[in-house]
C-alpha cells in the first residue's frame, strides 16, 4: 500500500493551526468578559465567605447606586454589592460610571464614593482583633468625607467609637476628624480640599495644616512642591427672582462661582431671620462638581405661612421668599345638646285665645275655631354657652318618628299649650331640644324628655285653684315658672317724605312743599315681658325755595313726638308663624302751618292723645309689623285728629349673643285734621331706613 505522505503532513498541520486559532479566541472572550465584568458561569461556592472568613470586618456599605462591585483578597472576580453588606479587610470597592456608594463606621463617620472610584480597605494592627486604625487607600476617584444615612453597629461588640481614619494615596496621606469635611481627589493630580473643619496632610516635602476653605495640590513628582490655594465657592442666585411654588413643592434656584470646584455636600437653610439664627428647615444638597446652575425642589408644608429668608450653608447672599398655604376652612364642631329639666305643668286651664277676635282678625280671617280649654307646660334646660338658639320638638312617640309640634326659641325656656288629645295612650308626650349655634348649625337633639299628662286633666276634671295652689305627680311639676324678658332698642332713621295741606281762605289755602324733604328719626324702644314703651322724635328742615319772591319768610325747623305703651296679649320670644297682637295708648305732637305774617308761615304743634294697636310676626332673621294711632282727644281741644298707620320690616344683620344689630325699613302716613286754622286738614308720607341696635336679657322672677 502506497500512502501520500505530502496530504497527510499538510492535514497535520492544519489541525494544528485550528488548535492555536481556537486557544487565542478562548483566550480573547474570557479576558473581554473579564475586562467588562460579564459572568459567564455562577460559582457554587460564595467568595465573599471563603476568602474572608478568617479577616475581620471594618466598615458596612450603607447603599450603593448602579454598578458598584466587591473585591476579595486575593480574587480576580468583581463580585455585585447589596444594602447593608459588611467589608473586612484587605477588600476593594469599585464604582463604575454613574455609581455611587456609601460606607458607614461605628460613630456615623461616613465615606461617599464618587463614580469612578477604587479603594481598598485595611487595618491595623493587620494580624489582631484589635482596632487602632483604619486605612482607606484611594487608588483612583474621588471620597467625600460625609454623613452617612445611618451608624453601622458592625464594631460594637468591639468598641464604642471608630478607629483613626487613615486616607492614603500615592502620594499623601491624613487623618480624618470627625469634625472636617473634605474631599480627597486621585486624578492625574493628587488634591485635597477642606470645606470644614482643618486637617494635617502628610507629603514628600512634609507636614502641611490645612485649614478650611484650602484646596493643596501635591503632585507626583516628589521634587515638587504641594500647590497650595485658598478656594471659596461663592453660591449666587441667577436673578431676583423668588423661588417658584409648584403644587406642594417650592423650587429654589442658584448657581456657583466655579463650577470646577470639586464635588461636596452642603446644605439648603431657611429661616425666618437674616442671621439665620431661626432656621427653621435645613436640606442636604450635593454639588457634582459639573455644573453652574443648581435646583431643588422641597415640600414646605411644615412651615406656617409667613415671610422666610434662605441661602446656601456658609453663604453671605440670602434671598426673601413667603409661604402661603391655602386656608382651609374647618369644621364646625357640632354644638352639644342641652341638658333638660323636669316639665313643670300649670293644673289651671285657659281658654282658647283663638275664640277671641281680634282687630286684626277682620282683615285676615282664622278658619281654626276650637272650644277646648289648653294647658301651659313649662319647658326648660340647662343654657348651652355659644349658642344663640334652641329647636323644640314635641311627639307623641319616643323616637320622634312623627313630630306633633316644632317651633324655635331664642331663650333656654318655652311655654308650650298643651290641649287634651294631643297626648298618646299612655297619657305622655315627648320633647327634646338641639342647639344651634350662631352660624346656623344644628346640633344633635337631646334625649327625649317625658311628660306625664295628669288624669285629673285626661278626666276632663277641672278644679278650681288659686294661683298659687299646686298638685303634683310623679312626673310633672305643676307649679310654673316666671320669666321675665327685656329688650332696649336704639334705632337712628333716615327719612324721606312729602306733604300736603288744606285750610279755610281767611288765614290760608294750602301749604304744598314742592318735591320730597329729608327727615331726622331718632325712636327709642323699651319691651319689658308684656309691656313695651315707644318714644320717638322727628326732625325736619324745611328752606325757602329760591323762587319765593318774599324775603321776609325764613328757613324752619320742625318736629314731631310720640309716646306710646303697648300690652301684647302672647309675650312668648319663640320664632313662630303667628302674629302677636298688643294695644295701648299714644300720646301724639304734631305740627301743622299757620300764618304768622301776611308774608310768613310758620310750623305749630299741638298734642294728642288716642288708641293704638300693632301686630309683629317673627321670623329666624327678620320681622315684619304694622301699628295704628289714633289721637282723638283734638276733637275737644285745639289739637289734631285723625289716623297714622306704619308697616316695617326688620332684618338681622349682625348677632352677639342675645344682643344684635339690624336694619329696618318702615312706611308711614297720616291723615290729621285740625281746628286751627279752620279747615285745616294735612296729609303726610314718609319712607325711614335706618339701622337698630338691640340689647336683650332674660331672667327668671
Amino acid at each position: 500500500m502506497v500512502v501520500n505522505t505530502s496530504i497527510t503532513g499538510n492535514w497535520d498541520r492544519a489541525k494544528q493551526r485550528l488548535f492555536n486559532g481556537l486557544i487565542i479566541l478562548a483566550l480573547g472572550i474570557e479576558l473581554y468578559f473579564l475586562i467588562y465584568d460579564i459572568p459567564v458561569f455562577t460559582h457554587p461556592f460564595n467568595f465573599t465567605h471563603s476568602n474572608s472568613i478568617s479577616l475581620t470586618p471594618v466598615a458596612e456599605l450603607i447603599s450603593s447606586t448602579n454598578s458598584v462591585h466587591v473585591q476579595n483578597f486575593e480574587s480576580l472576580v468583581w463580585e455585585n454589592t447589596h444594602p447593608n453588606q459588611t467589608l473586612y479587610r484587605k477588600q476593594s470597592v469599585l464604582t463604575l460610571a454613574d455609581s455611587k456608594a456609601e460606607i458607614a463606621f461605628l460613630d456615623g463617620t461616613g465615606i461617599a464614593m464618587d463614580e469612578n472610584s477604587l479603594i481598598e480597605l485595611e487595618k491595623y494592627p493587620a494580624d489582631s482583633q484589635d482596632y487602632k486604625k483604619i486605612v482607606i487607600r484611594l487608588v483612583k476617584g474621588t471620597l467625600r468625607k460625609t454623613q452617612p444615612k445611618k451608624r453601622s453597629e458592625i464594631l460594637r461588640k468591639d468598641q464604642e467609637t471608630t478607629p483613626l481614619l487613615l486616607v492614603q494615596t500615592d502620594t499623601f496621606s491624613t487623618v480624618l476628624t470627625p469634625e472636617s469635611e473634605v474631599t480627597i481627589s486621585k486624578q492625574t493630580v493628587s488634591s485635597i480640599e477642606i470645606q470644614a473643619g482643618a486637617l494635617e496632610v502628610q507629603t514628600p516635602k512634609g507636614l502641611l495644616q490645612i485649614k478650611e476653605g484650602f484646596r493643596v495640590e501635591i503632585p507626583s513628582d516628589v521634587d515638587q512642591t504641594p500647590i497650595l490655594t485658598e478656594k471659596k465657592v461663592l453660591f449666587l442666585f441667577p436673578n431676583t427672582e423668588p423661588p417658584l411654588s409648584v403644587e406642594n413643592e417650592t423650587i429654589f434656584r442658584w448657581k456657583i462661582s466655579d463650577p470646577s470646584f470639586a464635588t461636596f455636600d452642603q446644605e439648603i437653610e431657611i429661616a425666618q431671620d437674616t442671621d439665620f439664627k431661626k432656621i427653621k428647615q435645613k436640606t442636604k444638597i450635593h454639588f457634582s462638581g459639573k455644573q453652574q446652575i443648581y435646583e431643588k425642589s422641597l415640600p414646605l408644608d411644615k412651615l406656617k405661612s409667613g415671610t422666610y429668608f434662605w441661602r446656601i450653608k456658609g453663604s453671605p447672599e440670602f434671598q426673601k421668599f413667603s409661604i402661603t398655604h391655602p386656608q382651609t376652612k374647618t369644621k364646625e364642631a357640632l354644638p352639644p345638646p342641652p341638658q333638660l329639666q323636669n316639665p313643670k305643668f300649670d293644673l289651671n286651664p285657659k281658654k282658647n285665645k283663638k275664640n277671641e277676635k281680634s282687630w286684626l282678625d277682620y282683615f285676615i280671617p282664622s278658619a281654626i275655631a276650637d272650644e277646648k280649654p289648653y294647658y301651659q307646660i313649662y319647658l326648660k334646660w340647662d343654657q348651652v354657652e355659644g349658642v344663640t338658639r334652641y329647636k323644640i320638638q314635641i311627639s307623641k312617640q319616643r323616637n320622634f318618628k312623627s313630630v306633633l309640634f316644632e317651633t324655635e326659641t331664642l331663650i333656654p325656656e318655652y311655654v308650650w299649650e298643651y290641649q287634651v288629645g294631643m297626648e298618646n295612650s299612655k297619657g305622655r308626650v315627648f320633647y327634646r331640644v338641639a342647639s344651634v349655634s350662631s352660624s346656623g348649625l344644628t346640633g344633635r337633639y337631646s334625649d327625649a324628655q317625658i311628660i306625664e299628662i295628669p288624669k285629673s286633666v285626661l278626666a276632663g276634671d277641672f278644679p278650681k285653684q288659686d294661683k298659687k295652689t299646686t298638685r303634683t305627680s310623679s312626673t310633672a311639676i305643676l307649679e310654673p315658672a316666671s320669666l321675665s324678658h327685656s329688650d332696649f332698642s336704639i334705632r337712628i332713621d333716615t327719612g324721606i317724605g312729602n306733604l300736603k295741606q288744606n285750610s279755610s281762605e281767611t288765614n290760608l289755602s294750602s301749604v304744598s312743599i314742592q318735591s320730597p324733604f329729608w327727615q331726622q328719626k331718632i325712636a327709642l324702644s323699651y319691651l319689658y315681658t308684656e309691656w313695651n314703651f315707644n318714644f320717638a322724635l322727628g326732625l325736619a328742615k324745611f328752606k325757602k325755595p329760591d323762587s319765593t319772591p318774599t324775603t321776609l319768610q325764613p328757613d324752619v325747623i320742625a318736629y314731631d313726638a310720640e309716646l306710646s305703651a303697648l300690652k301684647w296679649a302672647n309675650s312668648s320670644s319663640s320664632i313662630s308663624s303667628e302674629w302677636k297682637i298688643g294695644y295701648g295708648g299714644v300720646a301724639e305732637r304734631d305740627f301743622r302751618w299757620v300764618k304768622t305774617d301776611s308774608q310768613v308761615v310758620d310750623p305749630q304743634g299741638a298734642f294728642s292723645l288716642g288708641p293704638t294697636a300693632a301686630a309683629v310676626r317673627n321670623y329666624k332673621m327678620m320681622a315684619f309689623g304694622l301699628s295704628l294711632r289714633a289721637p282723638i282727644t283734638g276733637l275737644f281741644t285745639s289739637g289734631q285728629a285723625g289716623i297714622k298707620g306704619s308697616v316695617y320690616g326688620e332684618w338681622k344683620l349682625f348677632k352677639f349673643e342675645k344682643d344684635w344689630i339690624g336694619l329696618q325699613l318702615t312706611a308711614e302716613s297720616s291723615y290729621l285734621f285740625w281746628k286751627t286754622p279752620a279747615g285745616t286738614n294735612l296729609f303726610n308720607w314718609t319712607v325711614w331706613l335706618g339701622p337698630s341696635f338691640h340689647f336683650s336679657s332674660f331672667s327668671q322672677l
